[in-house]
């Protein structure tokens, strides 16, 4: 069933992938209505610990919605930031978020991982993913709301047009362009998608437009068209009139990296359009005249 007037409570709103739900909503479904509740006052106020000052402040909020969804696009994803913070931001806010409010029966919860919760030898050696599989099995544990249909969990593949990040692998590329200095990746077998974040975003609101199945485990949000990071890397050099600053090769691979696998296509319905990796991602960086790149706060 379609849910016309839906009304969303958005943690992260300032990031990349927030402004794009934002923007998204606003442009396509304007009966959508957006409220941003910092997730940084809930840790600075260490409401996580206080679950009824916590339920408090998002009935505050939230008032008069009856019937809601709470979207956590808030999270760490350097897998170099310190365990703590990653567990903090990325396992313990949600799980205290949902603690706190579950008992209110109009509310749904929408968490967002990695598709590379699917590859367990590679999340124990990256602590970004390993949060967000940490998160994946808290909500699975929710037996009760995930039976009801009020909470999902969607995996993610890499997500662009944003800010560029300096740990990210464009974030790299950008840093070498920019100073002129060599590029030394592994041998760029690696397959990844590359979703551009408003495709992402209207995924997500048409996702939010409809009831959930009671239980359907996490859902994947995949165009089904990877490509190897080597052909990528070269692509955006060669656009660039610097291929000689590529390496590839030069230094060892993740062992447990995806090389083979390609995740099926999503429901159309969902994802009726993605724009073609090297495509999107060359015009997207093309369009980066004067952008910085960003560090993450823990």
């Amino acid at each position: 069933m379609s849910r016309q007037h839906r009304k969303i409570l958005l943690f992260g709103g300032s990031g990349d992938l927030g402004e794009g739900i934002r923007l998204c909503a606003r442009a396509t479904t304007p009966a959508t209505e957006v409220r941003v509740f910092p997730w940084t006052r809930v840790i600075r106020e260490n409401l996580q610990s206080d679950p009824v000052g916590l339920a408090a402040h998002i009935e505050d909020v939230t008032t008069p919605w009856a019937e809601f969804d709470i979207v956590f696009a808030n999270g760490i994803t350097d897998p170099k930031a310190p365990w703590p913070d990653l567990k903090l931001s990325n396992i313990l806010f949600p799980a205290s978020v949902i603690q706190a409010t579950q008992d209110r029966a109009g509310i749904r919860y929408l968490t967002l991982g990695t598709v590379f919760e699917r590859f367990p030898d590679f999340a124990a050696g990256n602590p970004y993913v390993a949060s967000k599989l940490r998160l994946c099995e808290e909500v699975e544990a929710l037996s009760s709301l995930g039976n009801s249909g009020r909470i999902a969990h969607v995996r993610l593949h890499t997500v662009y047009g944003g800010k560029p990040k300096a740990h990210m692998f464009l974030g790299q590329i950008i840093q070498a362009l920019e100073v002129g200095k060599e590029f030394r990746m592994s041998s760029g077998e690696q397959l990844r998608e590359y979703h551009h974040v408003h495709d992402v975003a209207g995924a997500l609101l048409a996702l939010l437009a409809r009831d959930w199945q009671a239980g359907p485990g996490p859902m994947e949000l995949s165009s089904g068209a990877p490509v190897r990071l080597a052909d990528l890397a070269a692509a955006v050099f060669s656009g660039c009139g610097r291929l000689d600053l590529l390496k590839v090769g030069a230094i060892p691979s993740v062992p447990s990296d995806n090389r083979r696998h390609v995740f099926p296509r999503s429901d159309p319905s969902l994802l009726p359009y993605y724009r073609d990796p090297i495509v999107g991602v060359v015009t997207y960086l093309g369009s980066l005249s004067a952008h910085p790149l960003v560090k993450e706060a823990g």
